[in-house]
Formats: C-alpha cells, structure tokens, sequence
C-alpha cells in the first residue's frame, strides 16, 4: 500500500511539473553581434512568450580606439526589410558609442534564426553588416 501511495504522489507531482514547464510561458534571452569595417554593434533581446513582451539593448561603437571627433551619427536596423530601431546622436570628443534601449508588449517573438541588418553612417560616410546570435 505505502509502495502504491508513494508511486501515485510522485506520477501525480511529475504531471504537474511537466505541465508547468511548457516552453511557451518561457523567458529567452537572444544575444546578437556583428561588426564592419569602422563599427560594431550588439542587440540584447529579453523576451517573454507568455506575456509576448521584449526588452532590447542595442550598442553601437566606433572600433578605432584613437578617436577625435566623428560628429553625426545615424543608424538603422533591419529585419525581413523592416527598420526595427533607428536613431541619430552626435559623438563628441572621445566618445565612440551610441546606446539605445526600448521595450515593447504584444510584439512577436525573436528567434535565433533572425537575420539583422546594421547601417551606420557618418561624416558622408556609410557602412552595412549583419548581426547573427552568438557572434562576438
């Protein structure tokens, strides 16, 4: 009987812990990078499936460690063709870094599949790479 007993609690607990596991209510955390020539960049994605939520931190930074003066910077993400983020700063004296975050509810999910496109320019200046998970 107390074999019984103890077979049925642990199947009835094992039930339950699978089904409150589903990966859909789950938390992920994406993290993107890539660089060019003059510049790289990284996108943070913390996202939420169950609330369908996401927090993005995107930088941006000038790669000569020698740096004056650059002036006005834009810039542009893309995804599917679609600008995601944009924004234009000003980089003064020794600064080499452009910071950016946002958040959004009832957005889609990423995916690490997901294939980003960063377009900087500067001073007449243009650039374009991609940005793939994992990669430093």
């Amino acid at each position: 009987m107390k074999v019984m007993r103890f077979f049925v609690t642990f199947f009835s607990c094992l039930v339950i812990t699978v089904g409150c596991s589903n990966s859909a209510t789950q938390s992920y955390i994406l993290s993107f990078s890539g660089e060019g020539e003059h510049w790289k960049s990284s996108l943070e994605i913390h996202g939420n499936n169950h609330i369908n939520s996401r927090k993005e931190d995107f930088t941006l930074q000038y790669k000569d460690k020698n740096i004056k003066y650059i002036g006005e910077v834009s810039y542009k993400v893309e995804k599917s063709n679609i600008v995601v983020k944009s924004g234009k700063d000003n980089l003064a004296t020794g600064k080499n870094e452009l910071k950016s975050s946002s958040a959004c509810k009832g957005c889609a999910r990423a995916y690490p599949e997901d294939k980003w496109i960063v377009t900087v320019e500067w001073n007449g200046k243009s650039e374009t790479f991609p940005m793939l998970l994992g990669e430093k």
